[in-house]
């Protein structure tokens, strides 16, 4: 809840800040914890599930919002505000120190991702009018088989009740989402991948070219100094010997579940290669993206037409079912998004 008196801002805190939007599980951590290093750069350090949620307006489980899904018709001044101060307030630098050790600071770059963000490009514009974005996007097949993971897992679960659904919603929560009940768990996933990057492809579009940038997930793991110096050219970001010498040996990112593996993605091919048509015109979109084309716009309509009655019928490997006897694990951190882990948080109750 808001605390009544809290004053707005007086004058803007945030310069520029960088927002990283992709869909869940394609690398973006691994981007997030490598910008981190900068000496630049400040976060939260860690995903901001709890700052937007906390404000019931914004939180799905309270029947105001019905998905992750944010506009600026969502963003009062005093909510921008309340989310500002949450985010100044929790903010560290690459050393873990937090901005109460430098009372001299009056403005920083701040770094923030979350794969929810994807829905709230057009929320965040009216937060942060100059924000620069950086559009991560990973090979589609392994990213599906990785978004299958998790949903196997049990490790991500973002609500464990939901209306017009049956079990625990594990990732991002795009709108439309009870049309997809008793839909195998291949199809929800794809579902997710495609209103992730269709969202940040339609917002994206009304922005000027200077306000954001593309980047390949392959290239960023295989080559990843120079697309990390680039970034930071693009987004006048300084990139000094301490960020350099992380690039040179890229530790696994804390939401890593097994180590990577190119053709990983197979233990699930039969599911991705069933879905791949539905997410073809998205695939075309992006390689426009890249080369500075903008498309289109698509929305949800557009996927559930194009979702073949085959892939319907007789399913009943739902993703409901995938997870509906697991508990949340103890040791995960919570889904809250709080940071803690579920024992201490959640859990505790």
């Amino acid at each position: 809840m808001m605390n009544r008196g809290q004053n707005p801002l007086k004058r803007e805190r945030f310069e520029r800040p960088l927002i990283i939007v992709a869909a869940p599980r394609s690398g973006s951590t691994l981007l997030f914890e490598t910008l981190q290093q900068s000496p630049d750069l400040w976060s939260i350090g860690r995903e901001s599930h709890a700052v937007f949620e906390q404000i019931p307006h914004l939180n799905p489980t309270k029947g105001i919002c019905h998905s992750n899904l944010l506009t600026k018709k969502d963003a009062s001044a005093e909510i921008c505000a309340h989310i500002k101060n949450n985010f100044w307030q929790l903010c560290i630098d690459r050393n873990k120190q937090s901005l109460g050790l430098y009372k001299e600071k009056q403005s920083i770059r701040f770094l923030e991702k979350t794969p929810k963000n994807s829905l709230r490009i057009d929320f965040l514009k009216q937060i942060f009018n100059d924000a620069y974005y950086i559009y991560l996007v990973r090979d589609v097949r392994q990213n599906l088989s990785s978004m299958i993971e998790a949903w196997r897992s049990g490790n991500f679960i973002t609500y464990p009740a939901l209306s017009n659904w049956q079990g625990p919603w594990s990732l991002m929560l795009p709108p439309e989402y009870p049309r997809l009940k008793n839909m195998a768990l291949e199809i929800i996933v794809a579902y997710q991948w495609y209103m992730a990057n269709n969202s940040i492809l339609n917002d994206l579009s009304t922005l000027e070219s200077k306000q954001s940038i593309f980047l390949d997930y392959e290239a960023l793991i295989h080559n990843t100094k120079d697309e990390i110096l680039k970034l930071c050219r693009a987004a006048d970001v300084e990139f000094d010997s301490h960020l350099s010498t992380y690039c040179e040996d890229l530790p696994l990112s804390k939401t890593t579940q097994t180590a990577p593996r190119k053709d990983k993605w197979k233990k699930n091919q039969d599911m991705i290669e069933s879905v791949l048509p539905l997410l073809e015109s998205t695939l075309v979109r992006i390689d426009q993206f890249q080369k500075g084309i903008h498309s289109e716009p698509l929305g949800a309509q557009q996927f559930f037409e194009s979702v073949p009655d085959k892939l319907l019928k007789g399913k009943k490997n739902n993703a409901s079912a995938v997870i509906q006897n697991k508990q949340m694990k103890r040791n995960a951190i919570c889904y809250c998004g709080s940071g803690k882990r579920f024992k201490h948080c959640h859990g505790a109750n």
